[in-house]
């Protein structure tokens, strides 16, 4: 064992017991989330709020799915694609867990394990495995706690995490305090649509698309994925360079968060050769 390992085990012995213990219901209670929120945003679509309404909900969907969940869950906690300051890794990891896709924990997790076992057995969400299952967000997998030690040794997000019901229950109550509609725009539908489109994107960006590059996986490029993603569509550029914080090769292949990282952060650009690693 190594002396890394060592040290990590007498760390976080109690944030391990918590860990294990609510990974799993994270992944439960995703296909009620996604049920209930779906049917809600189908009844405000007829009826006939304002289009500002609809255009705030747009807006939170973008802090949620793009800032949180893409460029912060996705390429900067899980692939450690590039640097972000401490303050903005809580907010924007707030914004994440707010899209109700999971805790920051539970999300990397999973996804790292994705990466690890892509279209073979142990894939949590696999369309080649599970088929049409996987879009109702009812996800399995074998926690791997030793690759999201960082998170586990944050307390922000070993908070986050053990609590993320609770937080979600409070946001809700708050935004419903200051207006029900604000609830509704600003938390129902954003939500709906972020657990949704994970969804899609789990299903399509292995089973419909193209690929630029042979992968011992079955990712593809998807468009339409892409484009209801923030740039997550073009996942068999990702499997082929996941530590890539620019998802696009063609020249069209429109990545919104790969616009914001640059924006946000400047970083170098990666060459599309190198290192294949998902950790």
């Amino acid at each position: 064992m190594s002396l890394e390992m060592a040290q990590w085990r007498i760390r976080s012995k109690r944030g391990l017991a918590v860990v294990r213990r609510y990974t799993a219901s994270n992944t439960t209670v995703f296909p009620y989330f996604q049920l209930v929120g779906g049917t809600i945003v189908i009844v405000a679509i007829f009826a006939g709020y304002d289009w500002r309404w609809w255009a705030f909900s747009v807006s939170i969907y973008f802090l949620y799915c793009c800032l949180g969940l893409s460029v912060t869950y996705h390429r900067f906690l899980t692939h450690r694609s590039f640097e972000m300051a401490k303050w903005q890794e809580y907010l924007f990891s707030w914004f994440g867990a707010m899209g109700a896709t999971g805790s920051t924990i539970g999300w990397v997790a999973m996804h790292k394990h994705h990466h690890a076992n892509a279209d073979r057995s142990g894939d949590p969400h696999s369309p080649h495995i599970d088929g049409w299952k996987i879009l109702s967000a009812k996800l399995r997998f074998n926690f791997n706690k030793w690759n999201v030690r960082r998170l586990v040794n944050d307390p922000f997000h070993r908070i986050l995490h053990q609590y993320y019901h609770g937080f979600l229950a409070g946001w809700a109550m708050l935004l419903y305090l200051f207006d029900p509609l604000v609830l509704l725009f600003g938390f129902i539908v954003p939500a709906a649509l972020q657990i949704n489109v994970s969804s899609l994107s789990n299903y399509g960006n292995h089973r419909h698309g193209y690929r630029n590059f042979e992968t011992n996986d079955r990712s593809t490029n998807n468009p339409l994925v892409a484009f209801l993603a923030w740039g997550e569509g073009w996942h068999n550029n990702h499997h082929r360079f996941p530590r890539r914080w620019n998802l696009h090769i063609k020249w069209w292949e429109i990545d919104p968060t790969g616009w914001v990282i640059r924006a946000l952060y400047s970083p170098p650009e990666t060459p599309v050769t190198g290192d294949k690693s998902a950790t």
